[in-house]
């Protein structure tokens, strides 16, 4: 038997990951007194929203740190995902509206 645990984060709880590992405890903790023996893979997903760079991140893309404009024109530290190819897969991760260079750039191409 398989079952595949793919939960979005718990807002203001846990993160995507943290939520997977922890569902994935409980089927396995609770299974097992019954004889069962699931392989139970974790899959941490995200909407969009924040956190989808650290979703990615743990499905084995590369995070990329890049400095962005803020709304106010200030600069912010940020990140984006990228698989190990150099294709962009998600947003930089700070608080406004401006893509970093990289991703516009990557999502000209189509690659992201």
């Amino acid at each position: 038997m398989r079952i595949v645990v793919a939960p979005d984060k718990f807002k203001g709880s846990l993160p995507a990951t943290q939520a997977a590992a922890a569902i994935a405890a409980g089927l396995r903790s609770g299974l097992r007194p019954a004889g069962a023996c699931p392989e139970v893979i974790t899959v941490p997903v995200a909407d969009g929203g924040e956190r989808t760079v650290d979703a990615a991140v743990a499905a084995g893309f590369e995070r990329v740190p890049v400095t962005a404009a803020g709304p106010a024109g200030d600069l912010v530290r940020a990140s984006y995902a990228r698989r190990r190819r150099g294709r962009a897969a998600a947003g930089a991760r700070r608080a406004g509206t401006r893509q970093p260079r990289r991703i516009r750039r990557a999502r000209r191409r189509g690659a992201a």
